[in-house]
């Protein structure tokens, strides 16, 4: 893609200078001006130390001081630009999540049907060798069936997640900018990158789960430090390698918030998939001890059905609080918001 999401510096490179502003630069990180010269440093007024930002106007409110270069917001407290679903600045943690949902509201058919279409086929797999253990003509489960049904069900669960968080990523590139996105498009974009997002899903999700299990402090840590590999792959193209460098350039400067908003939205996602999903464990429940000749495939079907509606509504929420952290990440240290902000508005230009 070539709507400003290309990182600032050649893969392998350095970023930008992490400061505690919106862009990298000078005094604290306030970043000069899009396209300005190494060393470029803001103008001063007398009485006032080298490199420090130009005071405020005379009758000017007290939060034009907090006014910084890498945000898209004029003097005097203008709204920053939103060509799309958020503002183009950095988010706050409510921010992140309601942005996720708004998403959700926003592209209903291509977010809720590339979900469905995802979890329904990882379901399919998962139900299929599950059944096979359970509705034989033995009472016996046969346990090797099982346990081989167990692991697939795991296997067909990491890849339909990592492909579905690489499709809504792209989805939410497009709802930032206010771009109209379809499935089918969406699929073309996310197509060429198939099986780089399997590896990026590889590192970035199981690595951290394996870590976690055998060591819970490193697992908690890559957690944190992998998760905005998926957006790097997408977003900027990047390879496996690089999105996993981009992710931890990104997230570990900023740890404790990425893996604190990111375990937020886990919470978030849990409680939610429970409520949605708990009507149809109670009713599959009833018909099981209800007995029967069908009961246990009838209950094994509302099973199903209400784990696909419950997974349906909550991964695109998953997959947009990860987004918008990247994007939150980049537009803090590298003056993202810069970028998309003039890509927004020279596209607006041609119409």
């Amino acid at each position: 893609m070539s709507d400003g999401w290309t990182p600032p510096v050649d893969p392998g490179g350095e970023p930008p200078a992490q400061g505690g502003g919106y862009g990298g630069g000078y005094g604290g990180g306030y970043g000069g001006p899009q396209g300005s010269p190494p060393g470029w440093e803001p103008p001063s007024v007398p009485g006032m130390p080298p490199g420090q930002p130009l005071a405020a106007p005379p009758g000017a409110p007290p939060a034009w001081a907090q006014q910084q270069w890498g945000q898209q917001n004029a003097p005097w407290g203008a709204p920053a630009s939103k060509p799309g679903v958020i503002p183009l600045r950095p988010l706050a943690v409510g921010e992140v999540l309601d942005g996720a949902f708004t998403v959700m509201r926003h592209y209903p058919k291509v977010t809720l049907g590339l979900a469905a279409i995802v979890v329904t086929i990882s379901n399919l797999i998962q139900v299929a060798w599950v059944a096979s253990a359970f509705l034989g003509d033995s009472v016996d489960i046969d346990v090797t069936v099982f346990a081989t049904g167990t692991a697939v069900g795991v296997i067909a669960t990491a890849i339909s997640n990592q492909i579905l968080a690489g499709l809504l990523t792209s989805v939410m590139g497009e709802a930032v900018l206010g771009r109209e996105a379809t499935m089918g498009g969406t699929w073309r974009k996310v197509r060429p990158r198939f099986w780089a997002l399997l590896g990026a899903g590889l590192i970035g999700g199981v690595v951290p789960f394996l870590a976690l299990v055998l060591l819970a402090i490193p697992g908690i840590f890559l957690w944190g430090a992998f998760a905005l590999v998926t957006p790097a792959l997408i977003l900027e193209r990047a390879g496996v390698t690089e999105a996993v460098r981009r992710s931890w350039r990104l997230a570990v400067p900023d740890w404790w918030r990425v893996w604190g908003i990111r375990a937020l939205g886990f919470i978030v996602s849990f409680v939610l998939a429970f409520i949605i999903a708990y009507p149809g464990q109670m009713v599959a429940g009833l018909v099981a001890d209800g007995g029967g000749e069908n009961a246990g495939a009838i209950a094994l079907l509302v099973l199903f059905l209400s784990q696909v509606i419950a997974r349906t509504v909550t991964a695109p929420f998953d997959a947009g609080v990860v987004s918008l952290l990247y994007i939150d990440r980049r537009m803090r240290a590298e003056g993202l918001d810069v970028t998309l902000a003039q890509a927004a508005a020279a596209e607006a230009g041609r119409f």
